[in-house]
């Protein structure tokens, strides 16, 4: 199983079907991992070769299920970084 912070997971188990933006850590060929999700209902966006990850987005409920996968190392909530207060 991924990682998934419990917070995350918590939110995402109590708001199953609202849309969210994740970033998926993956083992595998990019393009094949890439359809797989997409084929579960994952709308990618980027596609990261050299860290091979994709970002889009899915409903909660399906971010979940890409979190069980075998080869999904961890599911990230895409979210804007806040540094140094901006």
């Amino acid at each position: 199983m991924a990682t998934l912070d419990a917070e995350t997971r918590k939110y995402w188990q109590e708001h199953p079907d609202e849309t969210v933006s994740i970033i998926v850590r993956f083992e595998g060929d990019a393009d094949a991992r890439a359809e797989a999700l997409q084929k579960m209902g994952v709308e990618v966006k980027r596609r990261y070769r050299l860290t091979s990850s994709v970002s889009g987005t899915c409903p909660a409920r399906v971010a979940l299920k890409v979190a069980r996968l075998s080869w999904v190392k961890a599911v990230d909530a895409d979210r804007k970084l806040r540094i140094f207060g901006r």
